[in-house]
């Protein structure tokens, strides 16, 4: 098992250091940062950052809704069964992959229907299972399209462009692969023996490379030769890609992020006073029913590994916004689920938490411009809608 890369703290000073931090896109404002940040012998940073952030009352971002689209009933193509990714264009439109269609649907950015493109097929354009888009350095939309085995481009009119083969078998909802920094593309596969790694294609589509990505053996209940589960409330990896060229992760049990570059080495870690919630029994109860099914395939539930504390963010809980931002989505009381995100600045200060109008699901993974957020929300009914969130800092 890999291990993450660990700080001797004798190396970290211990005086409080006071920083002038500046809201991205909004105005500047002094603030004092009660945390440390160090250059350790080995190059690392390490930011060691206390548990309250920068912002107060009256200064905290938070995220107000601005557009829903989505429909309980119907059939229209504001109807959506299922939505695997989101993506907007530099005039707003939003492009809604559609999970149960096999087909992008783009709206405009007052939410009015433009254009369908794609349909289910395995022709030039069609899809069988799309499962992730991005944005190329050339305004192109690629579609990762897993059954076709092959990756899908089209213009800013939503024409088919060209097409690419993808030769990995292996994939992840939600995708996450994407364009690095050199326009070239990142897409998840398997290292034997089945560890996730990206590959990396050159211009003309040829794998070049692979990029090793954290792992981390998470504590399962199994049945040997047939099934495992994960342990509730146990510890587990989360990664997220940042097309500028790194790889963020946390192992869950602590409030410890880790920023390596695509070579491997980490360059920066990110550390956060976290108290974390309790596992009620409430908590383990629920947790238990939910595995009914493995007890009924013959699995055996055992209470004293689930842990007595719950970690410290969802999974697919780390996300960057183009300014480098990181939005972190803590574990949080029920009341505030999905809603809350902990901001930390470029260089790894923890600003403060944001609080979203609405709750915002983890997969499909959330989408960033320079002042929104995007993703889907879903009603008491498990209806989806796609939302505009506006950052208001």
């Amino acid at each position: 098992m890999k291990e993450f890369p660990r700080l001797c703290r004798s190396t970290v000073g211990c005086c409080a250091a006071v920083a002038v931090l500046s809201a991205c896109g909004g105005d500047r404002q002094a603030a004092t940062w009660a945390g440390t940040i160090d250059t350790l012998p080995s190059g690392r940073v390490l930011v060691s950052n206390p548990a309250r952030g920068v912002w107060d009352s009256t200064t905290a971002w938070h995220l107000e809704e601005t557009l829903r689209i989505g429909a309980v009933e119907g059939d229209g193509p504001d109807v959506f069964g299922g939505v695997s990714a989101v993506q907007v264009d530099g005039r707003g439109h939003v492009y809604v992959l559609e999970s149960q269609a096999d087909e992008i649907r783009v709206f405009d950015a007052g939410g009015g229907y433009i254009r369908t493109i794609g349909r289910r097929g395995g022709g030039p354009g069609e899809f069988e299972n799309p499962v992730g888009m991005d944005w190329d350095s050339r305004g192109r939309l690629w579609v990762v399209d897993v059954r076709n085995g092959r990756y899908s481009a089209f213009d800013s009119s939503g024409a088919y462009v060209t097409q690419r083969p993808r030769l990995a078998g292996f994939y992840a909802v939600p995708w996450p692969g994407g364009f690095g920094p050199e326009g070239r593309l990142l897409d998840i596969g398997l290292d034997p023996p089945d560890k996730p790694i990206l590959v990396r294609y050159d211009s003309a589509g040829v794998p070049v490379d692979t990029v090793r990505v954290p792992h981390f053996e998470g504590d399962v209940f199994s049945i040997p030769q047939r099934v495992s589960v994960a342990v509730p409330f146990a510890p587990f990896l989360v990664w997220r890609l940042d097309r500028r060229g790194f790889i963020w992760s946390m192992v869950t049990s602590e409030y410890r992020i880790v920023q390596q570059n695509l070579a491997g080495d980490t360059v920066r870690v990110i550390e956060k006073v976290f108290h974390p919630l309790p596992v009620t029994a409430e908590d383990e109860e629920e947790a238990i029913e939910s595995l009914d099914w493995f007890r009924r395939e013959g699995g055996r539930i055992d209470r004293s590994r689930i842990p007595g504390a719950k970690p410290a963010i969802i999974r697919q809980g780390i996300l960057v916004d183009h300014s480098g931002n990181l939005w972190v989505r803590p574990v949080v009381p029920e009341a505030l689920r999905l809603r809350v995100f902990d901001v930390f600045d470029p260089e790894g200060r923890y600003l403060g938490r944001a609080i979203s109008a609405v709750p915002i699901q983890s997969s499909p993974l959330p989408t960033f411009t320079a002042d929104a957020v995007y993703g889907v929300s879903v009603d008491e009914l498990e209806v989806p809608y796609v939302v505009r969130l506006d950052i208001r800092r």
